[in-house]
């Protein structure tokens, strides 16, 4: 969206070159000399970090591994993912990994306002690294939302109703998360409480209803992208490998007789308790499959919803076939 509708704030080098040449250029000239420190400096051997693009970032191409899991729970640290969180051997190969959507959402404020990265190194000053690496993410990613809300979701009709706050915002109006039928507490999260900003990685709460206006305005209006993106995005003609933020994409013989589409993309995500799946179908339809309790071994793993919805579109269509 930034790279399509070019903001006031963002740097002239953006704004006059074209959509592709933004996407394929290396992120890490926005980073913070608190982040730039801890990769390989210029002209180091081999792929690293610096040749990370934006496109690999939503591609999933980065390199960055798939345990941001292990560093949530102590493993690393956010410095210590940067630095050690990438493998040569998987650039530019696909690999889901969260660091890539957390990367983006920090990237957001850094592009939508040039020389934010300079403003944050100043306000660094004399803070030690762990100090420093905190306040770049409170500033950084505390503006995310704003631009979110700013440049896209307040100009839904009607608005969309979010938070990343769900514990004060929602305490009393939320579906609380579950870990089975016998669990009578529920959980609620809060990324303002574990880390003081919304993240590009997921946290926000909303209804249903709320998501599906999302879905309505991604897939109908340029709102959020505009057609030409969606497509770049994915299509039925490119190599799923190839699409962006899309999580997932599972080949389907019966989709791709009937509607010559041999590749469902899709996404999902689950925190304390929940599950969402979204299904992108033929025609421009869009499915979404919800639960509030996240128990794999009773078919509520994403893999299972993404089954349940995708064997439901087929029972409402067989007849026509």
């Amino acid at each position: 969206n930034l790279f399509e509708k070019k903001p006031q704030r963002m740097d002239t080098t953006y704004k006059n070159r074209g959509l592709d040449t933004n996407l394929d250029t290396p992120m890490w000239g926005e980073l913070p000399k608190v982040w730039l420190d801890e990769i390989p400096k210029p002209g180091a051997a081999g792929p690293t970090q610096r040749r990370i693009t934006f496109r690999q970032l939503l591609q999933h191409r980065s390199g960055f591994d798939d345990q941001w899991n292990a560093s949530e729970k102590g493993g690393r640290d956010f410095l210590e993912y940067l630095r050690d969180g990438f493998l040569a051997s998987q650039y530019d190969q696909r690999e889901y990994s969260n660091m890539n959507f957390v990367m983006v959402g920090y990237m957001i404020p850094l592009l939508e306002r040039h020389h934010l990265n300079y403003a944050v190194d100043e306000a660094n000053a004399g803070k030690s690294k762990a100090a420093a690496d905190a306040n770049a993410r409170l500033m950084i990613g505390g503006e995310m939302d704003k631009i979110v809300r700013t440049f896209v979701a307040d100009k839904f009709a009607p608005k969309m109703n979010m938070s990343c706050n769900a514990t004060k915002d929602y305490a009393s109006t939320a579906a609380y998360g579950y870990s089975s039928m016998s669990d009578t507490t529920g959980v609620i999260a809060s990324a303002i409480e574990t880390k003081g900003h919304c993240g590009g990685e997921g946290g926000y709460y909303m209804s249903a209803r709320d998501f599906a206006n999302y879905i309505a305005h991604f897939s109908m209006t340029d709102k959020v992208v505009s057609r030409t993106v969606r497509d770049q995005m994915f299509n039925e003609t490119m190599n799923p490998n190839d699409r962006m933020v899309w999580a997932g994409a599972n080949g389907d013989n019966w989709m791709n007789t009937n509607f010559n589409m041999p590749n469902i993309a899709w996404s999902n995500g689950g925190t304390n308790g929940t599950r969402t799946v979204l299904l992108r179908l033929p025609q421009n339809y869009y499915l979404m499959v919800f639960s509030n309790m996240r128990n794999d071994n009773a078919g509520q793993s994403p893999g299972q919803l993404y089954n349940f919805g995708l064997a439901a579109f087929k029972a409402g269509l067989q007849h026509n076939f």
